[in-house]
């Protein structure tokens, strides 16, 4: 409609990362080692008048990690690494899903 022409929206990503760490578990007669990987997203999406001023903003982020045994194969690990990443977009878009459709955001919007 003429009250949203001349507004675009902004996409920012802050923060999309994915970082290992060894981790040991079991006892002391028991000892494995596993690689753990933590995922991370933060995303900014901003709703921008034509004169580049913000009318509304949604701040949103989405973390998960997964536990992988050091010995699997690269296959194995390519493969968690692949899911660890889809199930952090997934939850993200589940948590954008969210805030684009509440009144505050939502409303703003003439369509």
């Amino acid at each position: 409609s003429e009250e949203t022409a001349g507004m675009f929206v902004r996409f920012l990503i802050k923060d999309a990362s994915i970082v290992g760490r060894k981790i040991v578990t079991g006892g002391s007669m028991s000892k494995k080692v596993h690689d753990e990987y933590s995922a991370k997203m933060d995303v900014t999406v901003q709703l921008v008048d034509q004169d580049g001023i913000v009318q509304r903003e949604i701040i949103e982020s989405a973390s998960d990690k997964v536990v992988v045994p050091q010995d699997v194969s690269d296959r194995e690990r390519e493969s968690a690494w692949l899911n660890l990443t889809i199930d952090t977009i997934r939850l993200l878009s589940n948590r954008l899903d969210q805030q684009l459709q509440s009144p505050t955001f939502n409303d703003f919007l003439f369509r």
